[in-house]
């Protein structure tokens, strides 16, 4: 029986160490199996953690007896017992050579985009485990370390974008690149130390309204790709080098991608033309209209770099005679009929007999050059007879040199009239413009228009008058734009007959009648973005018929409203608002209204 005890005991315990044995070699050295040998960290508690903004990763394990240290290893390849220490790809080796590392350990300056494995060891006195490989691998993060510029910040300007980066972050250039068919550009720039320490860096003599590409590099390695557009700064110029009546050649310094072309003062990208050769600095367009205000815009990028608004040439008539004295002005117009065209080329005098005859249909008196042409007028008057088409005045200076006496046109018979035009002209010292008068005021008048012309010291019958009881004539609209009116001694207009008026984008200054500045009950009224100073003497601004539409227009303090007024008053007086208006200057020196009155005065 002793024998078979003992040998069962020896036995029992063979198994034992067998059994031990075997139950301490898988890869995770949770026992020590041998006297030299540590337990290492548990696989559950070796973990690895990516960083959600940088390429960087927190490595955490939990501590075992006896341990006195640690070896940690990283690589971009999976690790195993059968790769010695350092061999894999992307290893990095830490708590080797006496290095002491603890939980948690933050690695930095790793690759973006790229996974990561890792194992670990504990070390003690003269032994150590088993490596613990962690279960998983991580990927870093797509790297991202470069601000956001802003305007606001004053980081982006026409020509120049000011970089920054995170801190603590190793890094060595920049590199810039633009597509734009413009201003192709590419170019690397290697940092300075002084750069690196303020984590920032500005890129200078890029182009205005152009997106760049710019990447932050650590050698070849891309730690942030930001997109940014250049500002738009001031507005370039435009200049129009040739101009005729129906087309312009435009150009400027800065080249543009597309284009807009439309009637009118206000620039616009809306319906852009790209130009026939991708981008460019100069550009003709043709088939406009004479006489004809455009407005030309340079684009870039969707956005306007420069615009310039002009009027094309007026297209003198295939059928002008040259007229260069009253004489032969009065001739032509008493005895001329169908369709008329004179063109002034000398200083005439036009006495008050010379009337309009009755058999002609079209009227055109103009001249050409920047220097119009001077007539002294006592008033053109009209004989009754076939309906005119067009009565035309066009870039002239007209005058009877005191306000005595003179008019342009001074009706005293019936006429049907359809198109009765004064543009471009300067008319001063003189009793009134447009006045019909007795049976005149029976005719029947389309549209009267007074356009970008500069009127001074007008005397007792205004601009338009046309007031006589009981009248049967009537007009279809009175229109005035873009014109100064600069001392005025009556009502602007006076009716007594019905139609329409629109007062659009004028300047009025110092009007002296105490009657309501526009009187005209049998008519409807419209005023939009009229400036008004020096209006003395008259309390009312008008009389209508029915309710105006009066919108962005405005008077100064020393105008005497008080009822019936033409806009709203501003908090300025006359010479806070205009340059030096007794002198004839109206520009405006108060930005927030440059965009109102006579659009010559609002640069």
């Amino acid at each position: 029986m002793k024998n078979l005890k003992y040998i069962i005991s020896a036995g029992t315990c063979l198994l034992l160490t067998i059994f031990l044995s075997t139950s301490c070699t898988d890869g995770n050295d949770w026992e020590v199996i041998e006297a030299n040998r540590l337990f290492g960290p548990t696989q559950s508690d070796f973990s690895l953690t990516a960083d959600d903004e940088i390429a960087q990763i927190e490595i955490t394990w939990k501590g075992v007896k006896d341990a006195q240290g640690y070896v940690l290893e990283i690589s971009t390849e999976p690790l195993s017992n059968d790769i010695a220490l350092g061999e894999a790809a992307g290893s990095q080796i830490f708590g080797n050579d006496g290095e002491k590392i603890s939980s948690p350990l933050t690695v930095k300056e790793l690759l973006p985009e790229t996974n990561y494995y890792a194992r670990i060891k504990a070390i003690g006195s003269n032994k150590e485990s088993y490596w613990v490989y962690a279960e998983k691998s991580v990927k870093t993060t797509k790297e991202q370390l470069l601000e956001i510029p802003t305007e606001d910040a004053g980081d982006i300007t026409k020509e120049s974008i000011r970089v920054s980066w995170m801190e603590g972050c190793n890094v060595t250039a920049l590199h810039i690149s633009s597509n734009s068919a413009s201003a192709p550009y590419e170019e690397t720039f290697i940092l300075e130390e002084a750069d690196k320490e303020a984590c920032s860096f500005l890129f200078e003599g890029l182009s205005s309204l152009t997106e760049y590409t710019i990447e932050l590099l650590n050698n070849d390695i891309i730690r942030g790709t930001i997109k940014v557009t250049t500002a738009q700064g001031e507005m370039i110029e435009v200049t129009v080098d040739e101009l005729t009546h129906n087309s312009a050649t435009f150009s400027w310094v800065e080249a543009a991608d597309a284009y807009t072309l439309i009637p009118g003062e206000s620039p616009t990208a809306d319906g852009a033309e790209a130009f026939p050769t991708g981008s460019a600095t100069t550009f003709t367009a043709s088939n406009l209209n004479s006489s004809t205000t455009y407005t030309f815009s340079a684009i870039k990028n969707g956005a306007i770099v420069g615009y310039v608004t002009f009027e094309t040439e007026y297209k003198a008539p295939e059928n002008a005679v040259q007229i260069n004295s009253g004489i032969d002005f009065e001739n032509a117009i008493t005895n001329g009929s169908g369709d008329v065209a004179l063109e002034i080329i000398g200083d005439i005098e036009v006495e008050s007999s010379t009337k309009i005859s009755e058999n002609i249909t079209s009227l055109t008196v103009f001249s050409r050059g920047e220097t119009p042409a001077r007539m002294k007028v006592e008033g053109i008057g009209l004989n009754s007879g076939v309906k005119i088409s067009k009565i035309e005045f066009y870039n002239l200076d007209c005058t009877y040199e005191n306000t005595n006496n003179g008019y342009i046109l001074n009706g005293d018979s019936q006429r049907e009239i359809e198109s009765l035009i004064i543009k471009k002209c300067n008319i001063h010292d003189i009793r009134g413009v447009i006045r019909l008068q007795k049976s005149g005021a029976n005719s029947i008048i389309g549209n009267i228009t007074i356009s970008d012309c500069i009127l001074q010291r007008i005397g007792s019958y205004g601009v338009v008058e046309i007031n006589v009881s009981e009248a049967t004539g009537h007009f279809s609209k009175i229109t005035i734009e873009k014109s100064t009116i600069n001392g005025l001694g009556a009502r602007l207009m006076r009716f007594s007959v019905p139609g329409e008026i629109a007062i659009n984008q004028c300047t009025f200054y110092g009007f002296t009648d105490k009657n309501a500045t526009i009187d005209a009950t049998s008519c409807t009224l419209s005023v939009s973005n009229v400036l008004m100073g020096n209006v003395i003497n008259t309390t009312t601004g008008y009389k209508a018929n029915g309710s105006p539409q009066i919108s962005n227009s405005y008077y100064t303090t020393d105008c005497s409203y008080t009822k019936s007024l033409l806009g709203e008053q501003i908090e300025l007086s006359s010479l806070e608002l205009f340059t030096a208006p007794s002198n004839g200057d109206f520009t405006v020196k108060d930005t927030k209204y440059k965009a109102y009155g006579d659009p010559r005065w609002n640069k």
